[in-house]
């Protein structure tokens, strides 16, 4: 008769606490459990080397002539004690420590062929089951039979997790051991309490990862780690005394845009007017920088520092000021040669050694290139699929991310998203979807991340270069065109500054959430001043965390602050 023949289960007794539902319903469950169909397991080399059948034939006839009084150990030769001492130590000892009495020639130390010992569970070699009436499997010495054996060869024996069918008589099954409630989910009750025994590591398996070091405390002399970024929330003006003496200017415009120096607390005012703008953050004063190489007017549209130097784009003017702060001088460096340039390029921003500049109003379409190593200046042609706005405006503005070169689009939606490879030097356009009717004049500013990039259109967006992806900002606020004239990012925010309209934008870039600043009463802040429509300039983002509004229409510096 087979042991688990006459097994009855009553499935109630054998659910498993917190058990998934492969261990709730017997009948419900596949079987694999089969005539050693599964089982695989073996002795180790060096376990049959010591029991080879010449060996188990002698300790059987010593053993039986004893009859119990008798205690015999094989005799090993060089080489199976060369594979034993490979073993682990334990099982070592183990191997070399069989005793044996009648009959009991089956019951020495037994190990699978993935060294788990006998009693322990080996799910790859001994892992026959058959839920519906509760019978495992699990590592054991089969040479000598017995209730449950998978073959005489196999190290398999079935075990059942039935109370009621364990251990007597001797053809019913043993216990199962603890680990086959563990590893099947089943209630611990239902097996053995012994822990069940398991094997070594592997010499070759890796080794379990460290637990990560503690940190370690900072010396007592470390200064404390930097706070989180504040938020920007305090707007002021500094009156600048005589700002507008001696210029000439259309609706009153001074300075399109601001450039920290290399100390990054002198603030240098890019001109549209006749003189270059030296602020003194740390005293709120200004010095004016007069320069033979500056029109009366009309000068220039940005700014980028490079070294010691400051590279500011042409407006209506055919060459490229290059202002060095160590010696407080400008000279210029020739890009076109038109008779009578209008609007010649949009914002300047630099990669390495070399500055770019986007075609603003130029009939040849240029893309602008100057090497500074040498301050050499070259081009490349936009492709002509760019289309232009009122009097052929293409772009309002330039700006790096990563190493690719962002041009933004100015009105006409045609024109795209210019997008410059410095890898490669190649230019290409980006379309705009469906919901952009119409940019504005707004400019660009760039994330640190190096891959986003932010447009201070009427209707901003955020432009991810990786993904090549544009998104809309939601901006629910009432907004006139033309309402920012730039923006900034400081820790996780960008703050869009007001150019026609009266409000700063704040978008939070964690919760996609955009608020509103109202500085119309700011003391100092002149509402459509000279009827110009240009408040202010490009903003500059000092080290410190604060936004410094250059004046364009208006006569006093804003500053955004913690």
């Amino acid at each position: 008769m087979r042991a688990h023949d006459a097994i009855t289960v009553d499935s109630a007794p054998l659910l498993a606490r917190g058990a998934s539902k492969r261990a709730t319903t017997y009948s419900e469950l596949p079987s694999d459990l089969g005539e050693g169909a599964s089982a695989r397991s073996s002795w180790t080399r060096a376990t049959k080397l010591v029991f080879g059948t010449a060996a188990v034939a002698g300790i059987v006839g010593t053993a039986f002539a004893a009859r119990g009084a008798f205690v015999s150990r094989p005799s090993l030769g060089a080489q199976q004690r060369a594979d034993i001492a490979t073993l682990p130590e334990g099982f070592q000892t183990a191997l070399l420590g069989y005793r044996f009495a009648p009959g009991e020639i089956g019951h020495q130390t037994f190990l699978s062929d993935n060294l788990v010992p006998q009693g322990g569970c080996d799910l790859e070699l001994c892992g026959a089951h058959e839920y519906n009436v509760g019978i495992f499997s699990f590592v054991d010495n089969c040479l000598g039979g017995g209730s449950g054996c998978l073959g005489l060869t196999s190290g398999c024996r079935h075990c059942t997790i039935n109370p009621e069918q364990v251990g007597t008589p001797s053809e019913w099954l043993p216990a199962c051991p603890r680990c086959i409630c563990e590893e099947h989910e089943l209630d611990p009750a239902l097996c053995s309490s012994e822990p069940s025994p398991v094997a070594p590591p592997s010499p070759d398996a890796p080794s379990p990862p460290s637990p990560p070091d503690a940190p370690s405390p900072p010396p007592p002399d470390a200064p404390p780690p930097p706070p989180p970024p504040a938020v920007l929330q305090s707007f002021r003006t500094v009156e600048i005394p005589g700002i507008n003496d001696g210029i000439e200017s259309i609706k009153t415009w001074k300075f399109a845009d601001a450039v920290f120096g290399p100390d990054n607390t002198t603030l240098y005012f890019i001109p549209y007017v006749n003189y270059v703008g030296k602020y003194d953050t740390s005293s709120d004063t200004l010095t004016k920088i007069s320069s033979s190489v500056l029109n009366a007017k009309q000068n220039f549209d940005s700014g980028v520092l490079v070294g010691s130097k400051i590279y500011m784009a042409p407006q209506m003017r055919n060459d490229v000021g290059v202002y060095d702060t160590a010696t407080d001088t400008m000279t210029s460096i020739t890009a076109t040669r038109a008779s009578r340039p209008v609007n010649n390029y949009a914002g300047i921003a630099a990669i390495g050694s070399k500055v770019y500049m986007c075609p603003q109003e130029t009939a040849h379409r240029t893309f602008g290139i100057i090497d500074t190593t040498d301050d050499t200046f070259s081009s490349i042609l936009i492709p002509d699929t760019v289309a232009g706005y009122a009097r052929d405006i293409k772009y309002t503005d330039t700006v790096a991310a990563g190493d690719k070169i962002i041009c933004a689009p100015a009105g006409n939606i045609n024109t795209g998203i210019g997008v410059y490879d410095s890898r490669s030097n190649t230019f290409t356009k980006k379309d705009l979807p469906s919901w952009v009717d119409h940019t504005g004049f707004g400019k660009v500013c760039a994330d640190p991340d190096g891959t986003t990039v932010y447009f201070a259109w009427q209707q901003p967006a955020v432009y991810d270069v990786a993904s090549d992806t544009l998104t809309e900002i939601d901006v629910s606020a009432e907004h006139a065109e033309e309402s920012y004239s730039g923006c900034a990012v400081f820790g996780d925010k960008v703050y869009f500054t007001p150019s026609l309209s009266d409000l700063f934008a704040v978008y939070d870039k964690v919760t996609e959430e955009t608020t509103f600043m109202d500085i119309s009463e700011t003391p100092g802040f002149v509402t459509s001043p000279g009827g110009s429509n240009r408040n202010y300039g490009k903003p500059a983002l000092s080290p410190e965390g604060k936004i410094f509004l250059v004046p364009r229409a208006q006569d006093a510096l804003g500053i955004l602050e913690p």
